[in-house]
C-alpha cells in the first residue's frame, strides 16, 4: 500500500490558482473552503498561502505580487491562467480539493501503521 499515490486533484488545484490570478476577487469565494494545507502540490500550496498573505496585508492578489521572489515558478503559474475560461467553477473545484485533503488525512495514519 505504500507505493500507492495519495488522493489528490492536481487539475482542481491548478484551476483554483489559475482562476485566482485571472479573476482576483474570486479568492473571496474560497476563503471559507480552503486552507493552504489542503493543497497537495507544494508550489500551489505556497502560492495560495502567498495570496492569503497579500489579502491579509491589504494588497491586491496578482501574479506579479505573488511570484516576485519565486522566479522559477513564474512560467508554470502563468500557464495556469490560460486554462481558465470562467470563475464560475472555483467553489466546485475548491470542494474537490477539500475532499481529497480529507481523504488523505484519513488514509495517512493507516499507511503509516
Amino acid at each position: 500500500m505504500r507505493n500507492r499515490m495519495l488522493p489528490q486533484a492536481n487539475y482542481a488545484e491548478e484551476s483554483v490558482i489559475g482562476t485566482i490570478f485571472t479573476y482576483p476577487d474570486s479568492i473571496y469565494n474560497v476563503l471559507s473552503i480552503l486552507t493552504p494545507e489542503m493543497f497537495y502540490d507544494v508550489v500551489l500550496k505556497n502560492t495560495y498561502q502567498a495570496c492569503l498573505d497579500l489579502i491579509q496585508s491589504g494588497q491586491p492578489v496578482d501574479l506579479i505580487s505573488v511570484t516576485k521572489d519565486k522566479i522559477d515558478s513564474v512560467p508554470y503559474l502563468t500557464g495556469l491562467t490560460g486554462r481558465v475560461l470562467t470563475d464560475q467553477l472555483i467553489e466546485n473545484h475548491a470542494q474537490i480539493i477539500k475532499e481529497k485533503y480529507l481523504l488523505r488525512k484519513y488514509i495517512q495514519p493507516v499507511m503509516n501503521w
